[in-house]
């Protein structure tokens, strides 16, 4: 098993993003903007049904013509019309239809991502074309194995909250700070997952694509180089930070050079640069 070095991982990383960081970007921006393309499409639409509700309320209530009860009998009415709708929206087929669409790109586009940053780190050129032909054929099932690995990788965080949940709910009563300390531990607890299966993701798109096997091949790799793993899923949470400010617009080349750098390290652990 190879040792991860940390400051040669992360200059082979930054030569393979800027060779190939307009493809990655490209790859990485069309979630990204069509995601922002429905929000502010969203924001719009229920500014704009907010402005009419608000007009048609104020019209009811300035209306001179009618007296008190029958201003109350058209405010009923416009409270059961405003609910109906409403409900109506939550019901939602066509947005529940894009948004289920979004979601199949979006998780083929990363499976892409994955692949186009593998391909970016090959030292054997030819090898790395006929590598990123194989994937790209088996993106389907790949994507159906990132599901899963998706999943698995949240499962700790999910199965540890609770039990978390309960004793920070008694300690808050005791000390917050105490409380404050569960929950970190909590994180750092599902983190510890997540760092042991970081190369997942990579592992699916050599020979098998079994999640299973790649959970355990990742649980191996990372054993004796458990401290640069955490030090390459801290990078990646900082990369993703401006996200917050940049209504996630930041993520197009920040995310392509995270999976750029987690490819150079799956190389470097293998032995393959």
């Amino acid at each position: 098993m190879n040792k991860l070095s940390i400051l040669p991982c992360f200059s082979a990383a930054w030569k393979s993003f800027s060779k190939w960081w307009l493809v990655l970007c490209l790859v990485a921006a069309v979630p990204c903007l069509y995601s922002l393309f429905l929000v502010s499409g969203d924001i719009k639409t229920s500014l704009k049904e907010t402005r009419e509700e608000l007009q048609a309320f104020s019209e009811i209530m300035n209306d001179d013509s009618v007296d008190g009860m029958q201003k109350i009998e058209k405010l009923q009415s416009f409270l059961e019309s405003y609910q109906a709708k409403k409900q109506e929206n939550l019901k939602g087929k066509k947005s529940f239809a894009i948004l289920a669409g979004l979601v199949i790109v979006t998780i083929v586009l990363q499976v892409v991502l994955i692949l186009c940053s593998k391909r970016a780190t090959a030292k054997d050129e030819e090898e790395g074309r006929k590598d990123l032909k194989r994937g790209l054929a088996r993106s389907l099932l790949l994507s159906l194995s990132y599901i899963v690995l998706a999943f698995v990788k949240l499962a700790p965080f999910v199965i540890l909250f609770f039990p978390a949940a309960i004793v920070g709910l008694i300690l808050v009563f005791i000390s917050p700070l105490l409380a404050l300390l569960v929950f970190l531990l909590w994180f750092l607890g599902g983190l510890w997952f997540y760092a042991r299966w970081y190369f997942t993701d990579y592992i699916i798109t050599e020979t098998s694509a079994n999640p299973f096997k790649a959970l355990g091949d990742s649980w191996s790799l990372t054993r004796d180089n458990q401290f640069a793993v955490w030090v390459l899923v801290l990078t990646a949470f900082i990369l993703h930070i401006p996200a917050f400010f940049t209504l996630g617009l930041s993520t197009i080349p920040t995310r392509s050079f995270d999976f750029t750098l987690r490819a150079t390290a799956y190389r470097l652990l293998k032995g393959e640069i």
